[in-house]
């Protein structure tokens, strides 16, 4: 099963830069996950902002599988960010 994630950030900024190359790195770190990532500049597709419900960039949402985690900042804490991207155990 595929890990969907969908970044979004504001245009070319530093904070959006660094998400997206921190991202990347935990994404290559990452084994026996298969990721699809999207990346989405709320400047160039505000209805997606709207439509998940974004309040602050860079945000990155995990829409599948369940649960849904919503994470804001640049994702430089890569254990938090992995765990809790990870997909849960089957209980």
């Amino acid at each position: 099963m595929k890990t969907i994630l969908k970044l979004f950030i504001a245009g070319e900024t530093a904070p959006g830069k660094n998400a997206v190359m921190n991202l990347n790195e935990i994404i290559n770190k990452t084994t026996g996950i298969e990721w699809c990532l999207e990346i989405i500049d709320i400047y160039k597709d505000p209805k997606s902002a709207i439509d998940g419900r974004i309040i602050a960039v860079p945000a990155l949402i995990k829409a599948s599988p369940p649960p849904i985690v919503k994470i804001i900042g640049d994702l430089s804490d890569t254990e938090r960010i992995l765990s809790l991207l990870e997909p849960a155990d089957d209980v």
